[in-house]
Formats: structure tokens, sequence, C-alpha cells
């Protein structure tokens, strides 16, 4: 193999297969590999409505609840 010596360091080459190897990396193009979600890309989605209508089995539980939380408070 041909040797080759450069005084200047920022051209420093030591062998012909080297410089071959480092033209070809520096010409590569790095593309990014982030994914956007499609739901984020898409924005179609519609906030549901809230019904008016009071579902008693609920407002139960609701109360329940409610009672529940003010004694462990009071505890």
């Amino acid at each position: 193999e041909y040797l080759e010596f450069i005084f200047e360091p920022e051209n420093r080459i030591y062998n012909k297969k080297y410089a071959k190897s480092k033209n070809t990396v520096g010409s590569k193009q790095y593309i990014s590999r982030e994914k956007t979600p499609q739901w984020l890309e898409e924005r179609s989605y519609e906030k549901t409505p809230i019904s008016e209508e009071h579902d008693p089995e609920l407002e139960k539980e609701r109360e329940a609840f409610l009672k529940q939380l003010q004694i462990d408070w009071d505890e």
C-alpha cells in the first residue's frame, strides 16, 4: 500500500484506502427518523357534547362519595 504523509493536521491522511472511505462518509445525508403521530397531524376529533340530563344513579353515587369524603376529612 502506498502511504502518504501531509504535515497539515487537518489534512493528515495516512493511506489511500482511508482517504476514499472518508470522502464517501462525508457525503451522506442524515434523515430524521422522528415520526409524528397520525392523531396529532389530523386533529379531526370532536368533543362529545355534555348532556343536560342528570342520571339519578350517578347523583346517588356522587352524594355517597361526598358524604364519605366529609367523614374521612373530619377524622
